[in-house]
C-alpha cells in the first residue's frame, strides 16, 4: 500500500508512472490526501522540462487525470469544480507543450467542446445578467462566477491552441468574461 507521505516523496517519473497506471486506487487515500497528491503532480509536471518526449507528456497527463478524478470521486469537488480543474490543467500544459489529439488534456478541440457544452447559459444571457449582477440573488451570482471560472482556463486554451470551429464562441465569450463577477 502506498501512503500519502510515500507518494509526495516521489520524483516526477516515479509519481507520474504510478498515477498513470491508476494507482493507488481512490479508496487508498483520504480526500485531503488526494487533493495534496493532485497539487503535487501538477507542480511537478509544470516545473519539469517542457521539451519532454511526447510519451512522457502522455504519461504525465494520465497521472494528472487520475489524481483529478480521485479528488472528484472523493466528493471534494462537484462536476463543475472538476471540469474547472481539468480546464486549468489543460491550459497550463498547453502553455508548455504542443496540442495532441491523442491525449485528453492536450486536445484543445475536446477540451473546448466540453467547456462550451457545459456552460449553463449562452453568452448573450450571461452578458444580460452580468450588466446588473450586483442586484441578482446570490445563487445567480454564484452561477455567473462558475461560468467565469470555467471560461478563464477555457479561453487560455483557445489562446494557446486555437480551434477554428470554436472561433465564434471564443470571440463571444471573450467579450463577456470581463463583465462577470
Amino acid at each position: 500500500m502506498t501512503t500519502f507521505a510515500e507518494l509526495v516523496a516521489l520524483d516526477l517519473p516515479a509519481l507520474s508512472s504510478l498515477l498513470a497506471a491508476g494507482e493507488p486506487p481512490v479508496d487508498a487515500l483520504d480526500p485531503p490526501e488526494w487533493l495534496g497528491v493532485a497539487f503535487q503532480i501538477n507542480a511537478l509536471v509544470l516545473a519539469a522540462d517542457a521539451d519532454a518526449e511526447p510519451r512522457d507528456w502522455a504519461v504525465r497527463c494520465r497521472a494528472v487525470e487520475h489524481a483529478a478524478a480521485a479528488v472528484h470521486a472523493t466528493g471534494l469537488e462537484d462536476d463543475i469544480a472538476h471540469l474547472t480543474r481539468r480546464l486549468n490543467n489543460s491550459a497550463a500544459m498547453l502553455a508548455r507543450t504542443r496540442p495532441r489529439a491523442d491525449v485528453a488534456l492536450l486536445d484543445p478541440d475536446a477540451m473546448l467542446d466540453r467547456l462550451f457544452r457545459s456552460l449553463p447559459m449562452t453568452a448573450d444571457e450571461s452578458r444580460r445578467r452580468a450588466v446588473h449582477w450586483r442586484d441578482l440573488p446570490l445563487p445567480q451570482i454564484l452561477e455567473l462566477r462558475k461560468v467565469k471560472n470555467l471560461l478563464t482556463p477555457g479561453l487560455a486554451i483557445a489562446r494557446h491552441a486555437p480551434v477554428p470551429r470554436f472561433e465564434a464562441d471564443v470571440r463571444a465569450w471573450s467579450a463577456v468574461r470581463p463583465l462577470l463577477p
